[in-house]
């Protein structure tokens, strides 16, 4: 796990802003039952060498007290491709609000491999999303790059109120919307950036992990259920 490095305070990728905070992992946990072929499971911890300094550009987020319910608006964040269709990434964070799609609807959208351990969020209508096609093995809640909102770790205490949880500093994609001369634009801050938090009142509810033909009608982006792994991460951090 020494070759994994989080990247805590990050915003523009292209630039030292003097925010950041470069710390090695000192361990790396995989959920014992993922699955590579359904993306069942696709949740991995990541311990950290040194413990994080929490300040305006890095803190906590807290694990979730309950699920969310369907309709609930929630911020997602990533440096994802912007783009359904070709590539192109951006330099700085990008986020999106969007609401929870109701269980009924995920599992019409995508029969064979929405399982109860995912929760999928975004516009049935299309037009914006933040899902990853093609995933490359478990999400976590430490990823390579780790903002405000992407901050979870046995070095930290979580925080105990939204007002102790800031918002990412991060731009909103917008103006990228598909138009009917060009299907391959799309509004995205997570697509191929795997891991990133989708967040819901204060509290870390979601991690992007997969999702099909992203930003096109009838294809939500699909998160890991946090909420269904609390006691999992409770117990690995108290483990380890």
């Amino acid at each position: 796990a020494n070759t994994l490095v989080a990247h805590l305070g990050e915003t523009d990728t292209t630039r030292m802003e003097g925010t950041e905070q470069n710390i090695n992992a000192a361990l790396v946990i995989r959920h014992p039952n993922y699955n590579d072929k359904t993306q069942d499971n696709d949740i991995m911890l990541v311990k950290l060498a040194q413990p994080a300094k929490f300040n305006q550009y890095v803190a906590p987020i807290p694990l979730p007290s309950s699920c969310p319910a369907a309709g609930t608006w929630c911020l997602v964040s990533g440096w994802g491709n912007l783009l359904t269709h070709g590539v192109a990434y951006p330099d700085k964070l990008q986020c999106l609000r969007e609401p929870i799609i109701a269980n009924a609807q995920c599992k019409q959208a995508y029969p064979y491999y929405y399982s109860s351990n995912m929760v999928c969020a975004g516009f049935m209508q299309g037009g914006e999303s933040t899902c990853q096609e093609a995933s490359s093995g478990p999400d976590q809640i430490i990823q390579a790059r780790v903002t405000k909102l992407q901050l979870q770790a046995w070095s930290a205490n979580f925080a105990s109120s939204q007002e102790d949880f800031p918002l990412p500093l991060c731009e909103s994609p917008a103006g990228l919307a598909p138009t009917s001369d060009d299907a391959s634009l799309s509004v995205s801050a997570s697509q191929g950036d795997s891991g990133g938090p989708l967040e819901c009142n204060g509290q870390l509810q979601g991690i992007v992990s997969w999702g099909y033909e992203c930003a096109m009608k009838g294809h939500p982006s699909v998160y890991t259920k946090v909420c269904n792994y609390t006691p999992w991460i409770h117990q690995m951090m108290s483990s380890y």
